[in-house]
């Protein structure tokens, strides 16, 4: 959402080739360095065998590297779409609908399993993916509503709306969770309409209320935590994963307790690798 409210400024230049000569080759060579990082840790703490697949897919986390490949990739088109405020809204609505409703709806099994008319809606789920509206499926949506929600303002009841998606999430997922003797994730699907609510009002909210505190000393933290996000998100898996064979993770202690103290020890311990990592001349132009 970030990334849309900035890329798709019609005030902001993205040309094709600086799409092709300055973007993806970034995001390309963090991904090759972080994937070997990522493969040698688990060789060591696990074993070699399966790394080859490691290295095409990357770790766990790294989907984010492939899905903001893409949305650069499409940049340029989706720039197209946003200059018009009517075909904006056209988009987002049928994003919410093909790409958020119908498809939470058609997997519903997920939670239910196996029941008397499971068949009709394997049937529909058949039928729905054979109109390929592929277009408005996806983070594209995110991307387009992080700019969609730039431009305006939302009535700051839409906080009410991110806490309600989070008690549903954690609620339902509980419930579920205990009623099938198994976790579910369903709910918490980043194409979830809970996940939807949360991420509109912590959006909305951040852009509303933050600009009225600022000062310089708030606006210097927020640009160094800026520079350095990406390498945060890009080595925070590698230090949750060494703290686990340290024997410190989530069921170390209560997790009322441990969940929070985690939190704050892996973002201190990230955000000084990826300062370190900023400040060597040529890899913070490319690995973070």
């Amino acid at each position: 959402m970030i990334s849309g409210a900035l890329f798709l400024d019609p005030d902001r230049e993205v040309p094709v080739r600086r799409v092709y000569t300055h973007y993806l080759p970034r995001i390309i060579c963090a991904f090759l360095f972080w994937t070997v990082v990522y493969a040698v840790e688990r060789g060591l703490l696990n074993g070699f065998s399966g790394i080859s697949k490691q290295l095409i897919l990357g770790h766990y986390h790294m989907w984010f590297l492939f899905a903001i490949a893409g949305l650069y990739i499409i940049t340029p088109l989706v720039r197209m779409i946003t200059v018009s405020e009517e075909m904006t809204r056209y988009f987002l609505v049928l994003w919410l609908v093909s790409g958020i409703l119908i498809p939470r709806l058609l997997s519903i099994d997920e939670l239910l399993g196996d029941f008397p008319f499971s068949w009709l809606l394997t049937a529909l789920n058949t039928s729905y993916t054979r109109m390929w509206l592929h277009l408005t499926v996806g983070y594209v949506g995110y991307y387009v509503l992080g700019y969609h929600l730039r431009k305006r303002n939302l009535p700051s009841s839409v906080i009410w709306g991110g806490i309600l998606g989070l008690l549903i999430a954690c609620v339902l997922s509980g419930v579920i969770s205990v009623w099938k003797n198994e976790q579910t994730d369903y709910f918490y699907s980043y194409l979830s309409v809970p996940v939807l609510l949360e991420s509109v009002a912590v959006f909305s909210v951040g852009k509303q209320k933050l600009s009225k505190i600022r000062s310089p000393r708030l606006d210097s933290l927020v640009k160094m935590l800026s520079r350095y996000s990406f390498g945060i998100y890009l080595v925070h898996p590698l230090v949750i994963e060494l703290l686990r064979t340290l024997g410190l993770h989530t069921l170390t202690f209560s997790p009322i307790l441990s969940v929070p103290i985690l939190a704050v020890i892996v973002f201190a311990i990230s955000a000084a690798i990826s300062a370190a990592l900023n400040h060597i001349p040529v890899l913070k132009n490319y690995i973070v």
